[in-house]
Protein backbone atom coordinates (compact mmCIF):
# COMPACT_ATOMS: atom_id res chain seq x y z
CA UNK A 1 0.00 0.00 0.00
CA UNK A 2 3.07 2.53 1.06
CA UNK A 3 4.41 1.12 -2.74
CA UNK A 4 1.12 2.57 -4.26
CA UNK A 5 1.16 5.88 -2.41
CA UNK A 6 4.62 6.51 -3.96
CA UNK A 7 3.88 5.21 -7.52
CA UNK A 8 2.29 8.28 -9.08
CA UNK A 9 5.41 10.36 -8.02
CA UNK A 10 7.78 7.84 -9.60
CA UNK A 11 5.98 7.52 -12.50
CA UNK A 12 5.79 11.61 -13.56
CA UNK A 13 9.29 11.82 -11.93
CA UNK A 14 10.56 8.66 -14.33
CA UNK A 15 8.52 11.05 -17.57
CA UNK A 16 9.47 14.32 -17.24
CA UNK A 17 11.95 15.44 -14.01
CA UNK A 18 11.22 16.36 -10.08
CA UNK A 19 8.88 19.00 -9.72
CA UNK A 20 7.44 18.49 -6.41
CA UNK A 21 10.62 20.19 -4.53
CA UNK A 22 12.73 18.63 -1.42
CA UNK A 23 10.35 18.22 1.52
CA UNK A 24 8.03 15.86 -0.78
CA UNK A 25 11.78 14.06 -2.75
CA UNK A 26 12.34 13.37 1.10
CA UNK A 27 8.74 12.16 2.17
CA UNK A 28 7.85 10.02 -1.04
CA UNK A 29 11.29 8.55 -0.74
CA UNK A 30 11.03 7.62 3.03
CA UNK A 31 7.35 6.30 2.25
CA UNK A 32 8.88 3.82 -0.48
CA UNK A 33 11.59 2.80 1.15
CA UNK A 34 9.34 2.12 4.50
CA UNK A 35 6.90 0.41 2.56
CA UNK A 36 9.74 -1.77 1.00
CA UNK A 37 12.01 -3.18 4.34
CA UNK A 38 8.05 -3.54 6.10
CA UNK A 39 6.84 -5.94 3.33
CA UNK A 40 10.07 -8.27 3.19
CA UNK A 41 9.92 -7.90 6.92
CA UNK A 42 6.18 -9.15 6.86
CA UNK A 43 6.59 -11.70 4.80
CA UNK A 44 9.44 -13.09 6.76
CA UNK A 45 7.72 -12.81 9.84
CA UNK A 46 4.74 -14.69 8.43
CA UNK A 47 6.81 -17.32 7.18
CA UNK A 48 8.50 -18.17 10.21
CA UNK A 49 4.56 -18.28 11.50
CA UNK A 50 3.47 -20.73 8.88
CA UNK A 51 6.75 -22.16 9.97
CA UNK A 52 6.13 -22.71 13.81
CA UNK A 53 2.57 -23.46 13.42
CA UNK A 54 3.37 -26.35 11.61
CA UNK A 55 6.77 -28.30 12.52
CA UNK A 56 7.01 -26.93 16.34
CA UNK A 57 2.82 -27.37 16.73
CA UNK A 58 2.72 -27.98 20.66
CA UNK A 59 5.32 -24.75 21.62
CA UNK A 60 3.67 -22.25 18.60
CA UNK A 61 0.47 -22.64 20.56
CA UNK A 62 1.70 -21.17 23.39
CA UNK A 63 4.35 -18.45 21.57
CA UNK A 64 1.36 -17.55 18.98
CA UNK A 65 -0.83 -15.33 21.07
CA UNK A 66 -2.12 -11.82 20.45
CA UNK A 67 0.70 -10.29 22.71
CA UNK A 68 3.74 -11.73 20.78
CA UNK A 69 2.18 -11.09 17.55
CA UNK A 70 1.42 -7.27 18.81
CA UNK A 71 4.99 -6.82 20.29
CA UNK A 72 6.28 -8.47 17.13
CA UNK A 73 4.32 -6.41 14.63
CA UNK A 74 5.38 -2.88 16.56
CA UNK A 75 9.31 -4.22 16.35
CA UNK A 76 8.84 -4.67 12.56
CA UNK A 77 7.48 -1.25 11.77
CA UNK A 78 10.47 0.10 14.19
CA UNK A 79 13.36 -1.65 12.44
CA UNK A 80 11.45 -0.47 9.16
CA UNK A 81 11.39 3.38 10.06
CA UNK A 82 14.42 3.20 11.40
CA UNK A 83 16.29 1.73 8.66
CA UNK A 84 14.04 4.38 6.26
CA UNK A 85 15.91 7.42 8.24
CA UNK A 86 18.96 8.07 5.80
CA UNK A 87 16.44 8.35 3.31
CA UNK A 88 14.96 11.78 5.29
CA UNK A 89 18.25 12.89 5.81
CA UNK A 90 20.39 12.15 2.42
CA UNK A 91 17.27 13.01 0.01
CA UNK A 92 17.66 16.14 -1.99
CA UNK A 93 15.78 17.49 -5.12
CA UNK A 94 19.04 19.47 -6.81
CA UNK A 95 19.46 20.47 -10.46
CA UNK A 96 22.02 18.18 -12.34
CA UNK A 97 22.63 19.22 -15.61
CA UNK A 98 19.52 21.13 -16.23
CA UNK A 99 17.53 18.60 -15.09
CA UNK A 100 16.02 18.30 -11.78
CA UNK A 101 16.32 14.99 -9.98
CA UNK A 102 15.30 13.26 -6.53
CA UNK A 103 18.51 11.18 -4.91
CA UNK A 104 20.73 11.10 -2.35
CA UNK A 105 23.09 13.52 -1.83
CA UNK A 106 26.06 12.41 0.20
CA UNK A 107 28.05 15.32 2.39
CA UNK A 108 31.57 14.17 3.77
CA UNK A 109 32.70 11.23 3.17
CA UNK A 110 30.59 10.48 0.07
CA UNK A 111 32.07 6.84 -0.54
CA UNK A 112 31.41 5.90 3.01
CA UNK A 113 27.60 6.76 2.42
CA UNK A 114 27.57 4.97 -0.25
CA UNK A 115 28.66 1.72 0.69
CA UNK A 116 26.51 2.31 4.03
CA UNK A 117 23.19 2.82 1.84
CA UNK A 118 24.12 -0.08 -0.45
CA UNK A 119 24.51 -2.46 2.26
CA UNK A 120 21.73 -1.66 4.33
CA UNK A 121 19.50 -2.15 1.63
CA UNK A 122 21.18 -5.62 0.53
CA UNK A 123 21.48 -6.80 3.86
CA UNK A 124 18.07 -5.97 5.26
CA UNK A 125 16.08 -6.60 1.89
CA UNK A 126 17.77 -9.37 0.54
CA UNK A 127 20.34 -11.18 2.94
CA UNK A 128 18.55 -11.39 6.24
CA UNK A 129 15.53 -12.92 4.84
CA UNK A 130 17.22 -15.31 2.92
Amino acid sequence: LLFVLSLPFWSYFTVDQWVFGTPWCKIISWIYLVGFYSGIFFIMLMSIDRYLAIVRAVFSMKARTAFHGLITSLAVWLVALSASVPELVFRESFNEQNYTTCKPRFSGNITTWKIFSTLEVNILGLLIPF
